[in-house]
């Protein structure tokens, strides 16, 4: 195997560094890369992301480098884990050999061209055979530390697809195939406001219940536009779709249903995301999947609420009221 090449050393790109790194078929050199020097040198200094995983050391196999000195030359796979508002800019100005593997872990679309990362990828780097998603129920801490995880990696190619596995699928965490990269893609952007909008719930006090008509009456939303996109329907009530919104969504690991939850305590939006520290991809996306919806001329109207209150054009409580007080109608028919 040629090098593996991790792009962003946030918490879910170290995350899987150290997971490649604990696989023992796996005899490459993995490079974990960052845009900036100093979080290279803390992280060679301590052996650990300090940030991120603070106390846990990182595996001894595992490198660091900062991504501009990095050479890609013998990369069999990289790995793009950074936000996906940056994986343009990234991967546009990589010199990148036509054999190496494009797998990308953001769960997010393109700002303006409301493009999801594969095709972003694509449109940069060409040949769609080589370019796969991961996706599905996987909190980066809960990985770091070797605990039991279930993914899915989607892509069209099955030769790209096997050597996916045989570098991620190990004793603890288990990978999932499929040829739906909308599904898989989508599922994982669409979750997060689901998310939020469950933690705003929880934020007001809504209690039990209403989380969890929530959550089911979400779920739909996210089957209706994912199949408005070209998803196959089976693939939203996978790992990638059900099962990472279950986690999403109740997880207190989650960094967007714990900005829903302080949402819904009547905290601000930019006094949240500063406290965070890391990116809560729904604060961004939910505007894009209304676009997205609205171009596809779809009704979502727990999306479509989401967006409202973080605009600041409702409170949570009116929010919940404005969906309480819709019109009756059958549970499957159009929203």
């Amino acid at each position: 195997m040629g090098e593996i090449i991790v792009i962003g050393a946030g918490s879910w790109g170290t995350a899987l560094a150290q997971l490649i790194c604990s696989n023992p078929s796996v005899d490459s050199r993995v490079i974990l890369c960052s845009n900036s020097e100093q979080e290279v040198a803390d992280l060679i200094k301590a052996g650990e992301n300090r940030r991120s995983f603070p106390g846990i050391k990182l595996n001894p196999r595992l490198e660091y480098a900062l991504m501009d000195k990095t050479s890609l030359e013998n990369a069999a796979m990289i790995v793009f884990s950074a936000p996906s508002r940056a994986t343009r800019e990234i991967v546009r100005n990589l010199k990148i050999p036509k054999q190496t593997v494009l797998l990308n872990t953001a769960k997010g679309i393109e700002a303006g061209s409301l493009k999801r990362m594969s095709e972003v990828l694509f449109e940069e780097q060409g040949n769609q055979e080589r370019i796969a998603s991961l996706s599905g129920p996987s909190f980066a801490l809960e990985v770091v530390k070797g605990l039991p995880t279930a993914v899915t990696i989607a892509g069209s190619s099955q030769k790209t697809l096997d050597y996916c596995v045989s570098v991620f699928h190990q004793s603890n965490f288990r990978v999932y195939t499929s040829s739906d990269l909308v599904g898989v893609e989508m599922g994982g952007v669409v979750k997060n406001v689901i998310a939020l909008a469950a933690g705003m719930l929880d934020g007001a006090g809504m209690g039990n219940n209403a989380r969890a008509g929530m959550i089911t009456r979400g779920m739909m939303e996210m089957q209706e536009l994912c199949v408005a996109l070209g998803a196959q329907k089976e693939t939203i009530y996978g790992l990638s779709g059900l099962g990472d919104l279950l986690l999403t969504a109740t997880g207190d690991l989650s960094r967007n249903r714990t900005l829903g939850l302080r949402f819904g305590k009547g905290e601000k939006l930019e006094q949240i995301l500063s406290d965070l520290g890391q990116v809560a991809e729904a604060a961004t996306s939910t505007g894009y999947i209304v676009e997205l919806a609205k171009r596809y001329s779809l009704v979502l109207p727990i999306i479509f609420e989401v967006d409202k209150v973080l605009k600041g054009e409702r409170m949570v409580t009116e929010s919940i009221k404005t969906l309480l007080s819709r019109k009756q109608s059958k549970e499957f028919e159009s929203q």
